[in-house]
């Protein structure tokens, strides 16, 4: 599948699942399925073929950057039963942040490939194909949930946790902040202008952007105190666009 540079997450362009070098490149770490301890799932009502594709869709066709997981365009194909015209299309129909490219390799998240699975376990489908396609979420879910990734899930959600007063301070000092980014207004050690850095989306909706400069703005204790108190605006980044229009507006 041919995709236009720019339009995906490349992660690294190089030979297709050739992830030895990326550290040396610093660039996002691919590690393959298959170096992970996976439980993978077999069902009685699929043949030995069936439950051997389904695996290998997962276990050689599957990477995991960083905690995330994606399968590539063949495992898709394996995994929804398809041909290439049918993985080929799933893939181009995802959002871009859901497709990372290795080489002239697309790889489609699992978040985004179950998505398409329990869509199409919800249509009038042959029961065979159905159980086919719950198999397939089952052994996509024993790769993403594996001890290992859980754990190290864990490991950056106690960090984030450790780290998240010290977030402030740093964003601080690194932008000599003196204003509000929002409104412009100058900030002060004391009472409503004190700075406040906050995130543009909540660390609960997507701890991933936890530390992530572009999701984190200065601004007042006044108005970060008014953003979150408006029952109209959502507490995320369009929310706090909507807020910072309506102070520079005036209105």
């Amino acid at each position: 599948m041919e995709v236009s540079e720019g339009k995906r997450d490349i992660v690294k362009e190089d030979k297709i699942r050739d992830f030895e070098d990326d550290e040396k490149v610093n660039l996002p770490v691919a590690r393959r399925a298959s170096e992970f301890e996976v439980k993978y799932p077999s069902n009685p009502h699929l043949n030995d073929k069936e439950n051997a594709r389904i695996k290998n869709a997962v276990e050689k066709e599957g990477i995991a950057v960083g905690c995330k997981t994606y399968v590539s365009e063949k495992g898709v194909k394996d995994l929804l039963k398809t041909d290439k015209k049918g993985a080929a299309m799933v893939i181009n129909n995802a959002p871009l942040a859901e497709v990372k490219s290795y080489g002239n390799m697309d790889y489609l998240s699992t978040p985004e490939t179950q998505k398409v699975i329990a869509k199409r376990k919800e249509e009038a489908r042959p029961q065979l194909e159905r159980e086919y396609l719950a198999t397939s979420s089952r052994a996509l879910d024993a790769f993403s949930r594996c001890p290992q990734l859980e754990k190290e899930r864990t490991i950056q959600s106690d960090r984030n946790v450790k780290d998240r007063p010290k977030i402030g301070v740093k964003v601080l000092k690194e932008r000599n902040s003196e204003v509000s980014e929002v409104t412009g207004k100058k900030l002060d050690e004391s009472g409503a202008g004190k700075p406040v850095v906050h995130h543009k989306e909540r660390v609960a909706d997507n701890p991933d952007l936890f530390s992530s400069d572009d999701n984190l703005i200065v601004m007042r204790d006044d108005e970060h105190r008014e953003f979150h108190s408006d029952p109209e605006l959502l507490p995320n980044k369009e929310g706090l666009e909507k807020y910072k229009k309506r102070k520079n507006n005036g209105s």
